[in-house]
């Protein structure tokens, strides 16, 4: 069982140690910590951490077989957020047709082009 002191220290050494650490080294940093707290330290360092005991069951796995730590991208290629698309650029080179939303599954509405150049 986990005393209520090795959480508040478990606690602290992650409040300071965050702001540092990218994606992978965070997940290893909760392993190492709940490696060392024993029983519950899982759960303990999940409920700290905001992280799924999966990532951190990932991470253990990470640990035990050497897996090398990446310089560079943390994520694959083509993982995170997509890029935001700007308005009024359209991958065809021409404006999209858009319907307004009164007009939602009326066939008779005509549809309105929402571009400046076309008006």
């Amino acid at each position: 069982m986990i005393r209520a002191s090795q959480a508040r220290a478990a606690r602290k050494r992650y409040r300071e140690m965050v702001p540092v650490l990218n994606e992978q080294s965070r997940r290893r940093f909760v392993v190492l910590e709940a490696q060392a707290l024993g029983r519950g330290g899982v759960s303990l360092m999940a409920r700290i951490s905001r992280l799924a005991r999966s990532t951190i069951y990932r991470g253990l796995s990470d640990i035990r077989d050497n897996a090398l730590v990446r310089s560079g991208r943390v994520r694959r290629e083509g993982g995170g957020r997509k890029e935001e698309v700007i308005p009024g650029s359209y991958p065809c080179g021409r404006p999209q047709e858009v319907g307004r939303a009164r007009d939602a599954g009326r066939p008779d509405a005509a549809t309105v082009v929402d571009d400046p150049q076309l008006a």
